[in-house]
């Protein structure tokens, strides 16, 4: 009955005044982090500017020859890529990775030997 009395043009403005454009990292559903791959630019109320960035996805170097994950004070800068993953607690890890099998888990460590001079 709506649609007789009232013009097709007339119905809901957009609350402009109210509202801004957000990054939302795809996967946690967070505001985007600088970590966070795959976003999504859309409107979102002013009152989501407070909120907290994706906590998930972490900065990671690993060794482009190993695939393992090291520190940048272990390896040479040339030998280290830099990636992004998702890390989830280990419960939400369990749980995730039955709906999701594209979900990539952290690679190991890569195991390093400290060569301390000998005790006189």
């Amino acid at each position: 009955m709506y649609w007789l009395c009232c013009p097709k043009k007339a119905g809901f403005r957009e609350p402009v005044m109210q509202e801004m454009e957000m990054k939302i990292c795809d996967l946690s559903g967070d505001k985007a982090g600088p970590f966070c791959d795959n976003t999504t630019l859309t409107f979102v109320p002013k009152s989501c500017s407070a909120s907290p960035v994706c906590r998930f996805h972490k900065q990671v170097f690993v060794e482009k020859t190993s695939g393992l994950r090291a520190e940048t004070y272990c390896a040479e800068q040339t030998q280290l890529e830099e990636k992004h993953f998702f890390v989830l607690p280990p419960l939400m890890e369990f749980y995730y990775r039955q709906k999701h099998p594209e979900y990539e888990v952290l690679p190991r460590w890569k195991r390093v030997v400290l060569n301390y001079p000998a005790k006189p």
